[in-house]
């Protein structure tokens, strides 16, 4: 199995500079991310200690590259070239698949879509000279240091372990959506709701304040119009229904919003950046309520000392 060669390099040889070049993504990614956030971060789409799109990368370069590996003005381009398609490819499968942008470059000059931008394909470039240069002597010299027999024992081993993270990472990624998507569908029916009992003066206003506000926030000035108006004929009664529809909706709601799979709040807390294509204030307002749980546990746990 592992003797077979792709373009003149054993599968043994391309998983185990996979595996480093996974590793040192996620060890740099970890630590850039942790030390802006002042906290650990688990950087990646796994829950492993590698990033794939960077061992991905780094595949490419040693095997299409290395013909011209002399030449480090071509290993750039062809680096540059060959890490952005990849990082464009990777960007577009992940956001069709689970519905979300994981990296977003809008805010930088001549983006394409926000999934590549110049400054970082650049960047791809010198890390290729880098790597060609200066890491890939290192990382081929330690692939051979490692006895085959043990080598290819550990790598299977290493495989399965990759493939259950991926298979329990993907589950997780797609309960995410589906959570997301049912809490929007529970806004829309309790807007709907609420737009029946004449509240508010439209369907829009609702949307709006559901939209561009966190739901605590519309629950009060809710209960601040009712309180208005309950002396009103026209909602007299209704107040004491609407309080019992608050409360049996909000159960309903906190369902989703309160219970986030481990697995699921390491990504949110990994990639504070994620935007959801379809349910973007959704995905706002899961955050503000975990970062309330957060605060809340904090809270009490001061008050226990």
């Amino acid at each position: 199995m592992f003797s077979a060669k792709i373009l003149g390099f054993d599968l043994y040889y391309i998983f185990y500079t996979f595996l480093l070049y996974s590793i040192l993504g996620w060890i740099y990614e970890s630590c850039l991310v942790s030390i802006r956030r002042k906290s650990y971060v688990n950087r990646g789409f796994l829950n492993g200690p590698i990033i794939p799109i960077y061992g991905a990368g780094a595949l490419l370069i040693c095997i299409i590259l290395d013909p011209v590996s002399k030449n480090l003005f071509l290993v750039f381009l062809g680096g540059m070239l060959l890490a952005t398609i990849l990082e464009f490819v990777t960007s577009y499968v992940m956001e069709k698949l689970f519905h979300a942008k994981w990296w977003d470059y809008s805010n930088h000059r001549y983006n394409v879509q926000g999934r590549i931008c110049p400054i970082v394909s650049l960047f791809w470039g010198a890390l290729s000279v880098i790597m060609t240069v200066f890491l890939k002597p290192l990382s081929d010299s330690l692939i051979h240091k490692i006895p085959r027999s043990i080598g290819e024992v550990l790598a299977i081993i290493i495989m399965v372990i990759i493939l259950a993270d991926l298979v329990s990472t993907v589950i997780s990624t797609l309960k995410l959506n589906q959570k997301l998507t049912s809490m929007r569908k529970l806004r829309e029916e309790f807007a709907n709701y609420i737009e029946s009992r004449k509240i508010y003066t439209s369907a829009e206003e609702i949307r709006k304040k559901l939209e561009n506000g966190n739901l605590a926030e519309f629950l009060e000035n809710l209960r601040e119009r009712i309180e208005e108006t309950k002396e009103n004929k026209e909602h007299s009664g209704l107040y004491t229904e609407i309080e019992e529809k608050i409360h049996v909706w909000r159960e309903k709601y906190s369902r989703h919003s309160d219970h986030v799979h481990i697995i699921q709040r390491r990504l949110l807390k990994a990639f504070p950046n994620m935007k959801s294509t379809n349910n973007e204030y959704m995905l706002t307002d899961l955050r503000a309520r975990l970062r309330e749980i957060r605060e809340n546990r904090l809270k009490n746990k001061n008050q226990d000392k």
